[in-house]
């Protein structure tokens, strides 16, 4: 979707919790060559992985966040075609959940995360 706020809502968090990802730029990539060493070295309890559909194999990054790091709080915002893309091949089942983006969705994600959207550190 277009114009829905996506990547507002992504910077929302603050930078004292959240890290925000853009997965847009070339040199992502490169950074997440090594998703564990990527994840062990971040500091923060969130991590924002905006337009996560420009990497090359999102479903790895997104796997290995929730399979190694379960405290680590993951959100992947993308284009509306995420879940038929072939770069999704693991269904992340138990361990994502999908929140449709419309008006009034910040609070959606907070109650899939079972907590206010605002971060406190």
């Amino acid at each position: 979707m277009r114009r829905y706020g996506k990547t507002t809502l992504a910077q929302s968090f603050g930078i004292d919790c959240c890290l925000v990802v853009n997965c847009d730029l070339s040199a992502t990539e490169d950074m997440l060559r090594d998703p564990m060493l990527f994840f062990k070295n971040c500091d923060r309890p969130v991590v924002v992985f905006d337009e996560i559909h420009q990497l090359g194999d999102p479903s790895r990054v997104l796997k290995i966040a929730a399979d190694e790091f379960p405290k680590l709080r993951v959100l992947a915002t993308g284009s509306s075609r995420l879940a038929t893309s072939e770069k999704f091949r693991d269904t992340l089942a138990g361990a994502a959940a999908a929140v449709v983006f419309r008006a009034g969705a910040h609070r959606r994600v907070g109650r899939v995360w079972g907590a206010p959207l605002a971060c406190h550190c």
